[in-house]
């Protein structure tokens, strides 16, 4: 709520229209429906849901710290980047911190109005003065959920980049098993192969075999030429078979690399996977946190629109262009109004404790 400092021309027409009984009604209308107290009822709930969101998520974040720095996810990570629990207790401390001046200026300011309503005094200054500071507070704690809102943007950032990175992993990994295929169905080719050549080899073998046998039986030339022919045919073969069998060997070390590719890369995904899934879960209750701050925004939203109104009223009653017949009713009302706010600030500053 921004402040602005009227005019001396809009000061005039504000005391005109206080004067009127009109104005006077609506005017004492608008301090006694301008209670925050069913707000600040919930503040103590609120506060301690936040303070334990922001300890069990400096945690949370300490894990994922560990496990960036483990997996080496040096992609979630940009340069100059702190670690996320680090991030997060800078804006924890900031919070605790604002939350104990917001305290330590409800009980001033509750302390001050006890005095006016005691004294009745015209010193509007100290009133400026704690207008201005309520004002501040809400600037402040809107900054503050304004900086959790980044660091959740910052976070749902690394998110994506995980799933982007989880989806790059399962393509590599889609490849892998497509050429684990290939790998496969090459070595059932060789193997046929092997097995083809093998079985040659070895009928010729044996077919030297037997006409070597008949050789010696025989004793006649051309069984001589027949068995070494048919051991130096087989020569070749069993060279080929020989060559084979070492592809059989060179394929299955390939695949058993293609196996091993495999899983490693299984593993890194479901490591990504499951950080990305922390994290979103994480954001969740970053988004939650930010969004309660804002409710303590709000409360010292209507606790400075209610020291605004007070402050113009007083200045209206001691302007002295004050109607006669009205002077009596401002002045009983000015206490009131003094007893709702002292009240509503008491109540904010026991509850943040």
């Amino acid at each position: 709520m921004t402040i602005v400092d009227p005019s001396s021309t809009q000061q005039a027409q504000l005391q005109d229209f206080v004067e009127t009984c009109e104005g006077h009604e609506r005017f004492a209308a608008s301090f006694k429906s301008a209670d925050p107290t069913e707000d600040i009822q919930a503040l103590a709930v609120n506060i301690r849901e936040i303070k334990h969101a922001f300890r069990e998520l400096g945690d949370h974040f300490g894990v994922l710290d560990k496990r960036m720095k483990r997996r080496k996810f040096s992609f979630l990570r940009q340069t100059g980047d702190t670690s996320l629990r680090a991030q997060w207790k800078k804006l924890h401390t900031r919070f605790l911190s604002l939350l104990d001046h917001s305290q330590a200026n409800a009980f001033q300011a509750s302390a001050l109005l006890k005095q006016y309503t005691r004294l009745f005094t015209a010193e509007w200054q100290i009133t400026n003065k704690n207008i201005e500071n309520a004002k501040s507070f809400r600037d402040h704690f809107s900054g503050l959920s304004d900086d959790i809102r980044l660091f959740s943007i910052g976070l749902r950032e690394k998110v994506e980049s995980a799933k982007e990175r989880d989806d790059s992993l399962l393509n590599t990994l889609s490849e892998a098993y497509g050429e684990l295929g290939k790998l496969e169905a090459r070595l059932g080719t060789v193997s046929k192969e092997l097995s083809d050549f093998s079985s040659a080899c070895i009928a010729n073998l044996t077919a030297g075999a037997r006409e070597a046998g008949r050789f010696f039986i025989k004793f006649a030339p051309n069984a001589v030429h027949s068995a070494m022919a048919s051991v130096i045919d087989a020569v070749p073969q069993g060279i080929d078979t020989a060559r084979k069998r070492a592809e059989v060997a060179n394929l299955q070390a390939q695949i058993r690399g293609t196996q091993e590719r495999i899983a490693k890369l299984r593993r890194h995904r479901g490591a990504v996977r499951e950080l990305a899934e922390l994290m979103q879960r994480a954001n969740v209750v970053v988004d939650n946190v930010s969004v309660r701050i804002d409710a303590l925004s709000d409360i010292w939203g209507h606790l400075n629109r209610d020291m605004v109104e007070l402050n113009s009223m007083l200045n209206t009653v001691v302007s002295g262009n004050v109607v006669p017949q009205l002077f009596l009713r401002k002045l009983s009302l000015t206490p009131i109004i003094y007893q709702q706010l002292t009240i509503a600030l008491d109540k904010y500053a026991r509850e943040v404790m």
